[in-house]
């Protein structure tokens, strides 16, 4: 799974859970305006690798398909009216075995922190706002492609008589 399936992964996750529609579950790195309020908004923060890469299959034309582990930080912030709540549902939700088997079959481990409650008072006027840190863990490949040859070129010496060149096909 690359970066751009696991946000596809988890915008899913969230809207599952949490209940509020596509245009309300977005990605901080979008494009777009933030919707009205209330609207769930999850951020990548810090990327990392994991341990090194491991070999995992290498072809004949010289293609070697490497696996990584990689470490990833997200915030998901709700804004507005009933973020909290759903919040602390998306939160419930890791307990919950079709989600737990729905990382577990896309390679993906999650260790959430508590639900924070960020509310506060704006221009008179309380705004309902929560948090929800994650650390996750997937795993992903890379090709590297090492080139390969298909013949070789040898030069026979026996008892110190040098042969003519020999091409073997490989």
């Amino acid at each position: 799974m690359n970066k751009s399936q696991l946000e596809t992964f988890l915008l899913t996750w969230i809207r599952t859970q949490t209940g509020f529609a596509q245009g309300k579950v977005i990605s901080a790195d979008q494009e777009k305006a933030f919707p009205e309020l209330p609207y769930i908004r999850m951020q990548f923060k810090d990327y990392e690798k994991v341990g090194l890469m491991d070999e995992k299959e290498q072809k004949k034309d010289g293609k070697i398909k490497l696996w990584k582990i990689r470490r990833i930080n997200i915030d998901i912030n709700g804004f507005g009216p009933g973020t909290k709540q759903a919040i602390e549902n998306l939160y419930d939700s890791l307990e919950k075995p079709s989600v737990y088997r729905n990382f577990r079959s896309n390679d993906i481990t999650i260790n959430p922190d508590k639900v924070k409650n960020l509310s506060g008072k704006e221009n008179d006027k309380v705004i309902e706002r929560a948090l929800l840190e994650l650390e996750l863990k997937f795993s992903n490949y890379i090709v590297d492609d090492l080139g390969s040859f298909n013949k070789i070129l040898v030069t026979p010496i026996i008892n110190d008589i040098t042969y003519p060149e020999q091409t073997i096909q490989i």
